[in-house]
């Protein structure tokens, strides 16, 4: 019985990859994992997971009616729309204004951004998005706050983490922000 003949080239291919593995794992090493890459990404402190913690952001929609406070979450809260556009709206509409910009309201670089991605712009403290903003929330607090007047709608964003320690798991919750929005009376 005779032996197949591995050809030259199928060598040359096995030892260049093994070649670009290497100096791929080099690289890796001193400068950071790159995209695309030939070998599976390690995930390390991506996400939400950093140095053996679970960390995200998460809030609690508050509505105020005659004295009382009616909590909801997301899930709740956006129930009318699909699961996987809650998470971008609330990003996008019901989070505080951050007072942290890349450049200027005014800046000539937002300005070219906005030219030539009309649709990135962000427009969620326009006037517009926010008398719609306030109509959408009247009818949601109708909805989940039957038979009550609401007179304003806070957002109360927070950070949680969550670790292992041993066979317990501990969660820790920091505030990060909130994002008040009037419906009745109220200047804000």
């Amino acid at each position: 019985m005779q032996q197949p003949q591995v050809s030259t080239r199928v060598r040359l291919v096995y030892c260049s990859v093994l070649m670009l593995l290497a100096g791929q794992s080099l690289f890796i090493r001193y400068f950071g994992e790159p995209y695309p890459a030939l070998k599976m990404p390690t995930f390390s402190g991506s996400g939400g997971y950093e140095d053996g913690r679970f960390k995200f952001s998460r809030y609690d929609a508050v509505f105020l009616a005659e004295g009382k406070e009616y909590s909801f979450p997301q899930s709740v809260l956006l129930a009318e729309f699909p699961a996987g556009y809650q998470g971008t709206i609330s990003q996008k509409s019901l989070r505080p204004p951050s007072s942290k910009t890349a450049v200027s309201s005014t800046g000539m670089l937002k300005r070219i951004r906005d030219t030539v991605f009309p649709g990135n712009a962000d427009r969620s403290q326009s006037p517009e998005n926010k008398a719609s903003l306030q109509d959408w929330l009247r009818r949601r607090g109708q909805v989940l706050v039957p038979n009550k007047k609401v007179s304003r709608v806070e957002f109360r964003w927070f950070t949680e983490t969550w670790s292992r320690n041993g066979n317990w798991v501990a969660g820790e919750r920091e505030p990060t922000g909130t994002l008040v929005i009037a419906l009745e009376g109220e200047s804000r």
